[in-house]
């Protein structure tokens, strides 16, 4: 008998020298499972504006003066001066979900599609507008990082601004 609790107590040992092992094993099973992703942008073209129908007249557009948005100074209004009559398309980057806010627009610019559309031709969410009536426009345009589902990204925002001037 005295002989069986030594064995038993081995064997107690081995288990608890173990145990340590096993815990450690499932916890970096766990952490491998749930390891954060690093950072990811993704490109998809269509995620930040409209893919859908272009709206009628969209073919048939050609703008007079195009601007886009890198070549804007980061912080700063870029002017635009426009006659009536004049068309002007703005490119903002495809990756940010934009929204548009305008100021006075409805005297001076008409807008083709207020939502803008993305163009994969040219790889750009655009907004184009028509110059109606002498006046000014600040048309704001601000954007936030469209991150996929279940994926860890950044929280990016950008904007960019333009004061229409029209003759």
């Amino acid at each position: 008998m005295r002989h069986m609790k030594r064995r038993i107590s081995q064997c107690q040992l081995r288990s608890l020298d173990l145990l340590p092992l096993l815990v450690l094993t499932m916890l970096l099973s766990l952490l491998a499972g749930c390891r954060a992703t690093p950072a990811t942008i993704v490109n998809t073209p269509s995620d930040g504006c409209p893919s859908g129908r272009s709206p009628a007249g969209s073919a048939s557009f050609t703008p007079n003066v195009i601007v886009s948005q890198s070549s804007q100074v980061a912080g700063t209004v870029q002017p635009i001066t426009l006659a009536v009559g004049q068309r002007l398309e703005i490119r903002l980057q495809p990756m940010f979900s934009w929204e548009l806010t305008t100021s006075s627009a409805s005297n001076a610019l008409a807008i083709l599609n207020r939502q803008g559309e993305y163009d994969a031709n040219l790889n750009w969410c655009v907004w184009r507008f028509t110059a109606v009536g002498a006046g000014q426009a600040k048309l704001n345009f601000d954007g936030e990082l469209v991150c996929p589902l279940l994926k860890l990204c950044p929280s990016i925002e950008q904007s960019a601004a333009y004061r229409v001037t029209v003759q």
